[in-house]
């Protein structure tokens, strides 16, 4: 199993530039990571929702190369929670969850817990690595789309 767990402030004080992003505008812009994360995810070339139900949808993807299934739930203006369903050798899940430090700023959070048949101990350690940092830049740039689109008047 492997598992990472991520949390980075939404509004950094140190980077005093940057648009502010709220709970709401945060939320707004998941959801629409959801319905279409391409413009969010850079590893992400395929995005098709085939599947709605109540509180998500189901959706194939193309991640990093992989063709992927995932079942993904909404829990509003707190968590989504990306479940990898039927077909991809990455199976697993993928949360990602807003929260507010001890001192009420924001933060985002995201974690992983992924199964990859077949790897060694060090083919492991390697992978864990390299999508810790797909994600951490998956999170990194799903924040600076919304600035983008807030700067627009988008979100």
């Amino acid at each position: 199993m492997i598992k990472v767990d991520k949390t980075l402030p939404v509004n950094p004080k140190s980077e005093k530039d940057l648009i502010p992003l709220t709970r709401d505008e945060i939320w707004a812009g998941l959801v629409m990571k959801v319905e279409d994360a391409r413009p969010f995810v850079p590893l992400m070339t395929k995005c098709e929702t085939t599947q709605r139900f109540a509180n998500g949808i189901v959706r194939e993807i193309v991640f990093d190369g992989m063709a992927l299934k995932e079942r993904i739930i909404l829990y509003p203006k707190e968590k989504i929670e990306f479940i990898r369903v039927g077909i991809g050798e990455e199976m697993g899940t993928i949360w990602n969850e807003i929260l507010e430090d001890q001192n009420g700023e924001l933060q985002l959070r995201f974690a992983f817990e992924l199964e990859i048949p077949d790897l060694s101990k060090s083919e492991e350690d390697e992978y864990r690595q390299r999508r810790a940092i797909g994600y951490l830049n998956a999170v990194q740039a799903t924040l600076a789309h919304l600035r983008g689109l807030k700067a627009e008047g988008k979100v």
